[in-house]
C-alpha cells in the first residue's frame, strides 16, 4: 500500500502577487481553510500516513501552521529547499535518499491545484512502468497539452498532445535512483519515460482547478462557494 506522499509546495507564487507577498502560495485560502490543509485532509482520507512537504518561500509559516501533523492524524515532515530552489526534478533526486527502500511507490501532488481526485492506496504500477500520471483534458484557459494516452495499454505517449499533466503522479523510487542532483524540472525525465514506453496514465474528468493566477484562484473560490 502507498503510505507516503510528497506535496510540492516550494513555489514562490510570483504570478499571484500581491496576495503571496506575505503568504506562501499553498497557504492561500480556499473556502475556510488554506489550500495545503485541503490536500493534507484529502491524502489522509486516501490512507496516506506520512506526508513530506517541500517548501522554500516563507516556508516557516507552513511549518508553524501544520507542525508535525498530529492534529491531522498523520505524520508530516519537511524538506526545505536551498536558495534558488530545486524544482520538481531536483526535489525527487534529493528525496530518494531520504526514503526507506520499503517505500516502493511515492505519490506526489502539486500544492497549487485544487481537485477532488482520490488516490487509490492499493495502486500498483504496471511491471514496466517507472511512473504513472493523472492527466486531464486540455482546457482553453490552460497551456497546450503535452501528452497523449493509449486507451488500451494506458501508456502515455507524445504523438498527440491533447492531455495535460494534472500535477498528480505515482513514481517508482527505484527508477529515480539515477536522477542527478541539481535544479531542474522532472518534465524532461517524464518525456524520456514516455518515449521508452515506461510511463502510464489515467484521465481524470472530475474537479480540477489550477491556482497559479489570481483569476484561477478567484474562480476556484467561486466554484466552492456554489457547491
Amino acid at each position: 500500500m502507498i503510505k507516503t506522499a510528497l506535496i510540492f509546495a516550494a513555489g514562490r507564487g510570483e504570478r499571484l502577487m500581491p496576495y503571496t507577498k506575505d503568504t506562501p502560495k499553498p497557504m492561500l485560502m480556499v473556502g475556510n481553510e488554506p489550500l495545503l490543509a485541503f490536500h493534507i485532509q484529502n491524502l489522509k482520507a486516501c490512507g496516506i500516513e506520512h506526508i513530506i512537504i517541500n517548501h522554500a518561500y516563507l516556508g516557516y509559516k507552513i511549518r508553524q501552521y501544520f507542525g508535525n501533523g498530529q492534529s491531522f492524524g498523520l505524520h508530516i515532515e519537511y524538506l526545505p529547499e536551498p536558495p534558488g530552489a530545486l524544482e520538481t526534478g531536483g526535489t525527487l533526486a534529493f528525496l530518494k535518499e531520504c526514503l526507506h527502500p520499503k517505500h516502493e511507490v511515492l505519490l506526489t501532488i502539486n500544492a497549487d491545484i485544487y481537485t477532488d481526485y482520490q488516490a487509490n492506496p492499493n495502486f500498483e504500477l504496471s511491471p514496466n512502468a517507472h511512473a504513472h500520471l493523472v492527466l486531464i483534458p486540455t482546457q482553453k484557459d490552460l497551456p497546450p497539452g503535452n501528452f497523449g494516452l493509449d486507451p488500451q495499454t494506458h501508456q502515455i505517449h507524445v504523438h498527440s498532445k491533447d492531455l495535460i499533466f494534472s500535477g498528480i503522479g505515482f513514481y517508482q523510487l527505484a527508477a529515480l535512483q539515477d536522477l542527478p542532483k541539481g535544479r531542474y524540472s522532472i518534465r524532461n525525465w517524464l518525456f524520456t519515460q514516455a518515449q521508452a514506453g515506461q510511463l502510464t496514465g489515467e484521465i481524470y474528468q472530475g474537479l480540477w482547478q489550477d491556482i497559479g493566477t489570481p483569476s484561477a484562484w478567484q474562480k476556484t473560490k467561486l466554484l466552492l462557494a456554489q457547491r
